[in-house]
C-alpha cells in the first residue's frame, strides 16, 4: 500500500522543513509527496529544490497563483494513481503515526477520515483552545460547515475516482468540497485523538475561529459582500449535479431543496420543516434557518 501525500506551498520558508521532516518520519506508510508551489517569492522554492535532491520520494512543482483551494485541487486531479491520498499544510507538525492511524480506519463503507487536532502557536507551544469535535456528520451538517480540516484528512482511491468524475466551477475551499463529496458516496471516519499540531500564527490561509461571536460577525461581513449569500445555494447545486445520484431519495429531495431556493419560495418551507441542515449547535441551527426563511441567504 502506497500514499501520496499532497502539499501547496506558498511562501512557507519559515515552517516548512519542520513540517516535510515530520511527513519523512511517518511511521509504517510508503509514501510519495507531491508539491505544488503556488507562487512563492521567498525561499520555499529553494527548500523544495533542496529537499527534492536529498529524498527521491519527494517532487514538486510550480504554478501560477490559484489560491489555496484550487492550487490543492489541482495536485488532487494531476497526481498519479496510490492507494490513500492526504492533504498536508505547509506549516503543521504530524505525529509520526499520523498516516498509518488513518489508513487503518479506511476499511468497509468508510473512505474518508479525519482526525482532532492539537493546536498549537507557531513556537508548537499548546494553546488553550480545544479543537472543536463534530457533533454531526450528516450531509446536511456538511452542506452548512466543514467539519474536518483537509490537513488531517486521509481518503482512498475510490474517493478519488468519485472526485475525478465531477469538477465543480466553484468551491469555498477543497477540503470542504472532499468532505461534501464523501458523504454522497459514503461514510466518514472521525478520530477524537490528536495526531497533528496545528500551527495558528498570522499567515494562516484558515485558522480555527475562537468564538460564536467572531464566527458571527465573519459570517455577517460575508454576507454583505454576497459571499456567503449565495455560496450554500452554488455549494448544493454543484454537489446536486455531480453527486445527486449516489444519495437516498429524502437527501437528494432536501439537497434540490437547498440548491433552488430561489426559485419557489416554498423550496424554503419544505427544506425548514425537515430535519436536514444542521450547524455547530441549536442556536447557530435556529439562525440559519431563521434567515433561510428571511431570503437573507
Amino acid at each position: 500500500m502506497k500514499i501520496c501525500v499532497l502539499m501547496s506551498t506558498y511562501n512557507g520558508e519559515k515552517y516548512l522543513k519542520g513540517q516535510l521532516d515530520s511527513i519523512l518520519n511517518q511511521e509504517g506508510v510508503e509514501l510519495d509527496i507531491l508539491i505544488r508551489d503556488d507562487g512563492s517569492t521567498d525561499r520555499t522554492l529553494e527548500i523544495l529544490e533542496e529537499y527534492s535532491k536529498k529524498y527521491k520520494n519527494i517532487e514538486y512543482y510550480t504554478g501560477k497563483n490559484l489560491k489555496s483551494a484550487w492550487s490543492f485541487m489541482e495536485l488532487l486531479y494531476s497526481c498519479k494513481k496510490y492507494d490513500y491520498y492526504a492533504f498536508a499544510d505547509q506549516d503543521d507538525v504530524w505525529k509520526k503515526e499520523k498516516l498509518i492511524k488513518g489508513i487503518g480506519e479506511l476499511k468497509g463503507n468508510f473512505h474518508l477520515y479525519g482526525c482532532k487536532k492539537i493546536i498549537v502557536d507557531s513556537d508548537l507551544n499548546t494553546l488553550p483552545k480545544e479543537d472543536k469535535i463534530p457533533e454531526k456528520l450528516t450531509l446536511g451538517s456538511v452542506m452548512t460547515q466543514c467539519k474536518i480540516s483537509g490537513c488531517t484528512m486521509v481518503f482512498d482511491n475510490y474517493l478519488r475516482d468519485k472526485l475525478l468524475e465531477y469538477k465543480p466551477k466553484a468551491i469555498s475551499m477543497h477540503d470542504s468540497w472532499v468532505l461534501k463529496v464523501a458523504k454522497c458516496i459514503g461514510e466518514i471516519y472521525y478520530d477524537k485523538n490528536e495526531y497533528i499540531y496545528y500551527r495558528q500564527h498570522n499567515n494562516n490561509v484558515v485558522g480555527v475561529q475562537k468564538t460564536f461571536f467572531i464566527r458571527g460577525i465573519r459570517y455577517l461581513k460575508n454576507l454583505k459582500t454576497n459571499r456567503q449569500k449565495n455560496l450554500l445555494k452554488e455549494m448544493a447545486a454543484e454537489i446536486y449535479n455531480g453527486y445527486g445520484k449516489y444519495l437516498e431519495e429524502e437527501e437528494r429531495i432536501n439537497l434540490y431543496y437547498l440548491a433552488n431556493m430561489d426559485i419557489k419560495y416554498m423550496n424554503r418551507i419544505k427544506l425548514l420543516k425537515k430535519d436536514f441542515l444542521f450547524k455547530d449547535n441549536r442556536i447557530e441551527t435556529l439562525i440559519l434557518k431563521l434567515l433561510i426563511l428571511l431570503k437573507i441567504i
